[in-house]
C-alpha cells in the first residue's frame, strides 16, 4: 500500500511475494550487510521494518 512520501506498506502476506521476485524485476528485496533494500530498476531503497 502506497501511504505517501515515498513509503510504502507491505503485510505479511505481500512481503512474502515480494521475496519471490528475480534480481532483474522491479521490486526485488536484497538483505545483505549494506541492509534491506528494494530494487526499482538501478536504484535502491533502504527498507525498514516496523512491527505493528
Amino acid at each position: 500500500m502506497d501511504i505517501g512520501g515515498g513509503r510504502i506498506e507491505l503485510n505479511a502476506r505481500a512481503l512474502g511475494a515480494i521475496r519471490e521476485l528475480g534480481e532483474e524485476e522491479d521490486g526485488f528485496i536484497t538483505d545483505d550487510g549494506e541492509g534491506l533494500r528494494v530494487w526499482i530498476g538501478d536504484d535502491a531503497f533502504e527498507l525498514e521494518l516496523v512491527e505493528s
